[in-house]
Order: C-alpha cells, then structure tokens, then sequence
C-alpha cells in the first residue's frame, strides 16, 4: 500500500476534528486529496474526514490518545502541536483510502444532498471569469453570487483562506481558457508536490 509522510499536525486535525495543521486549511485538503486520491470540494472534507480518521488511527494508534485542549490564544496551538511532535515525531507516514474505506461521490451530487438544487449552479469548464490565488496560484472561481446568492463552484483552491478569496474576488476578472492554465507553481511553492 503505497504511503506518503504528512505533518503531525494535519493528520491531528482529520483525527481530532481540529484544526491544528500548521498549514490550516491547506494540510487537510491536501492529506484528504492524497487519502482518496481525489480533488476534493470543501462540503466533502467532513464526510471523508470521518472516512479518513480511523483508517490514520489503526495506522498509528498512539495519536488515539491525544486530545486537544481548548485554546486562548492562536499561539497557543502551535506550541502545543510543537509539545506533539516532540513525542509522535513531526511527520509520519498516511495510507491511501481503498474502496472498502472511502466511497466517491460526485461533488455536485452530493452538494444537492444538502442544499436545494435550485441553489446551485455549475460553471462551465470553459468560464471565462477566474480569480488567481495570490498564495497559490490556484485558479477558482467565486464560491457565492453575491447578486442571487446562489453558489458557485469549480476546482477549489488549495489555500482556503475566506479573507484573502475575498479581497481577491474585488480585484479584477481575466479570461482563460483551461489550457492557458500556468504550468510552473506559484512563487514560493517550487518543489511542492
């Protein structure tokens, strides 16, 4: 079975429910997406979290016993993690999911489970509106409508950052066609795999 290391702290955040990836958001798309071999929407992460957690567990069983405590200060979370690591070690080898343990649902099909078809609306693989993340160079496009509140989704970003998906939904649009799509990684993301 084949296997990749991870942080300590993304695998904490699938099996503890909290978020304690010292690259937030990011490490748990990207353990998640590596344990299903899938690109995963954001409504999908708790369903395949609660997939995903055991199976970390019977892999290594020692992290069964941590809990995280209640924190004051956003600080706080990385000394704690830092306390972790010191005992588990920083990172530790994640399995992929078999189809035993993992069951792949179409995003869209599962997002009418839980919200009113009406709601949601499928952008063409071919929209010509797009934002570029400015910390990962990820294409996405606008999650809400803001004039109909209807959603709105293609490929998620791997930095799920609301504040900065915001500011970059004011700047301006650009055209692209999904071959015209960057092929080196953004600045400071080299050798990432």
């Amino acid at each position: 079975m084949a296997t990749k290391d991870f942080h300590l702290g993304d695998i904490l955040s699938v099996t503890t429910g909290h978020l304690v990836s010292p690259r937030h958001m990011e490490g748990v798309y990207d353990i998640l997406n590596w344990m299903t071999g899938e690109i995963l929407y954001t409504h999908q992460l708790p369903r395949v979290a609660r997939e995903a957690g055991p199976v970390l567990l019977v892999a290594h069983p020692k992290l069964a016993s941590i809990s995280v405590p209640e924190f004051a200060k956003p600080d706080e979370v990385l000394e704690w993690l830092a306390d972790q690591v010191a005992i588990y070690g920083e990172a530790l080898p994640v399995p992929q999911l078999t189809e035993d343990q993992h069951e792949s649902i179409d995003p869209i099909s599962e997002l009418a489970e839980k919200v009113h078809p009406d709601k949601i609306v499928v952008v063409p693989e071919k929209a010509k509106w797009a934002d570029a993340c400015a910390r990962c160079g990820d294409f996405r496009y606008l999650e809400v409508d803001r004039t109909t509140g209807r959603y709105l989704f293609s490929a998620p970003s791997r930095c799920f950052d609301k504040a900065e998906c915001e500011r970059l939904s004011m700047k301006g649009r650009f055209s692209y066609e999904p071959d015209d799509r960057p092929a080196s990684p953004a600045p400071g993301k080299e050798g990432r795999e």
